[in-house]
């Protein structure tokens, strides 16, 4: 029995009336290489009653339309594959031989079976021609492979890199996309985000110029859209990403559609956790069904941060309990524990959260992924404020100036002080309350310094005026250890140092800092210049009307308040006298 599908192949790939079987055989590695095996599936049947014997290359080519059926065929796919290699083998065809374990690499890839993925992929390396394509695709897999089995980033970009390079010199532009595909992804963990950019957008050249198009294009209107996501940039994520699943709806390929929100849910939750609950059940019912457990695993990561992000706390800790014993990649398990961290920390379970905190920071310090690091520390920050002030140090030192550093350290819980009209001290969601009043009047004196030094007997004579010399160690002693402790993870702020005083201020808000700066038309550096002038000048004179508000109003006869009101009222006449 014939169908469309059937005849169409036929028409496409027998010459002179050869056996069909023979022209499979002839044409089966190029539709291997062309990713032609998924849309052969609903001729499953007629394939795989074919007689292949001593046809390796068909069988190959059967073997992985049967791994692309829904629901799989492994046992069609193990019985393929096993004559295949054993029939190259015998013939010492090392050509064929590499493309069996490139496919064999993908197969196993698709079960979860990382370190049997990378052998077979390292073996068509070892085995492939020089001028093939086979190499510069399993040396991209390999890549992606490499981070799969041991987190070891830097081994992995080394092989990326070699993918690229490769494909570039055999003008092979699936290897290329793939290879900087890969390069992309393993750059955003390793915070280098401009090159993870450049990544992408070069992905996307090389797959567009590829005819038919390769079924790995998706994943590069994902990684921008990840991208995008991580910088804050909510609305080009979005869209990204959509073009990201229409094309994969397009492909057919519901397994690169899961995959595709599988990472939109985890780079955009924090703008819709509702659709990140969505995605992360669509994809988990589709890694199930095929039997991918890597990205199964994944999908439920993500899922447990979903559920971190709607305040489903036990959840979050209930689905990272289940999922932890079965991660052995120690980027992943670090994801999965810094999730666990912060789930147990809202809990209330402190030792808990310390334990996740401490064994994510030594899982990822040697893997490259500092990206992931610094939100490690950033949890070993809130679980223990006495050792806040070295995890932070090592934080902006793995930081950069890129929009997606800057969003991660706006997201965590910081400092925020309000002066002006109120005083308020929080940090994250939580009101500070300090156990005496000289504490909270010592942080507001350094806050109205604006992160400047402020000498010892200044701040002595401001908060105990007349006291006795003798006791001012003391209760200056009791006021730093009084305010550090109210502070919590954000105690790393205050220093104290020989003969000075500092609030470091750096990722704070300070209300009387924040209206100034946009009294004078200053914006920070990440924020974009705004298109409206108007609505720019009306935000001016907002910030100008907020400094009319007394500093401090209920301590307004204190000498060190008294002076700040001073400077403000100066700065305000300056404003109204305009320029000079």
């Amino acid at each position: 029995m014939t169908t469309p599908l059937l005849d169409q192949l036929v028409s496409e790939i027998v010459v002179d009336g050869e056996p069909f079987e023979e022209a499979l055989d002839r044409e089966a590695r190029q539709l291997l290489l062309d990713s032609r095996s998924d849309s052969l599936t609903p001729i499953l049947d007629e394939l795989t009653v074919l007689d292949l014997t001593d046809r390796p290359y068909a069988q190959l080519l059967v073997g992985m339309v049967a791994h692309a059926s829904v629901p799989k065929h492994p046992e069609v796919t193990d019985q393929m594959l096993d004559a295949a290699e054993a029939t190259l083998a015998q013939r010492g065809e090392a050509a064929g031989e590499a493309l069996a374990s490139w496919v064999r690499g993908n197969v196993c890839l698709a079960f979860g079976d990382l370190p049997g993925a990378a052998h077979a992929w390292q073996r068509a390396v070892e085995l492939d021609p020089a001028s093939d394509m086979v190499e510069d695709l399993s040396l991209a897999n390999l890549a992606y492979g490499s981070f799969c089995v041991n987190g070891d980033l830097t081994a992995a970009l080394v092989l990326a890199e070699a993918a690229i390079t490769s494909s570039r010199e055999r003008e092979h532009g699936r290897g290329e996309g793939l290879g900087l595909v890969y390069d992309g992804y393993l750059r955003m963990h390793a915070g280098q985000f401009e090159q993870a950019e450049q990544s992408f957008a070069l992905a996307d050249k090389a797959f567009a110029a590829e005819s038919p198009a390769p079924y790995e294009w998706p994943l590069a209107f994902a990684g921008r859209g990840a991208l995008a996501g991580m910088r804050g940039q909510a609305d080009r994520a979005d869209e990204a990403f959509l073009d990201a699943i229409l094309l994969a709806r397009q492909m057919d390929n519901i397994w690169l559609e899961a995959i595709v929100r599988t990472l939109r849910a985890d780079h955009t939750l924090r703008h819709d956790s509702r659709r990140a609950h969505a995605d992360c059940r669509f994809a988990q019912r589709v890694f199930d069904q095929l039997g991918d457990t890597w990205w199964a695993s994944t999908a439920r990561r993500v899922r447990a941060d979903a559920a971190l992000a709607s305040g489903e706390i036990e959840a979050a800790r209930l689905l990272t309990e289940k999922l932890l014993p079965v991660l052995d990649n120690p980027v992943e398990r670090a994801r999965c524990l810094i999730t666990a961290g912060k789930a147990h920390l809202r809990a209330g379970d402190e030792d808990a959260a310390t334990a996740a905190a401490d064994e994510a920071v030594q899982l990822v310090e040697h893997t490259g992924a500092d990206y992931i690091l610094v939100q490690a520390l950033f949890l070993v920050a809130q679980c223990e404020p006495w050792r806040a002030p070295e995890a932070i140090e090592r934080a902006r030192a793995l930081s950069s100036e890129d929009a997606a550093y800057l969003e991660l350290w706006a997201s965590r819980p910081t400092l925020r002080l309000l002066v002006l009209g109120r005083q308020s001290v929080r940090v994250g969601d939580n009101e500070v309350t300090f156990r005496t009043s000289r504490a909270e009047h010592l942080v507001m004196m350094l806050a109205l310094a604006g992160g400047r030094a402020v000498d010892v007997r200044v701040v002595a004579e401001a908060l105990w005026p007349g006291a006795r010399s003798d006791k001012l160690p003391s209760n200056l002693s009791t006021a730093t250890y009084d305010a550090r402790q109210a502070l919590g993870s954000e105690a790393w702020r205050l220093h104290r140092a020989g003969t000075q005083f500092w609030l470091d201020l750096d990722g704070a808000f300070v209300d009387l800092d924040e209206a100034t700066r946009r009294a004078r038309g200053i914006r920070p550096l990440h924020e974009a210049e705004p298109a409206d002038k108007a609505a720019a000048e009306a935000g001016r004179r907002a910030a100008v009307d907020d400094l009319r508000r007394e500093i401090l109003p209920t301590l307004v006869f204190e000498p060190w308040v008294r002076d700040a009101n001073l400077r403000r009222q100066s700065f305000l006449e300056l404003l109204d006298a305009g320029p000079t």
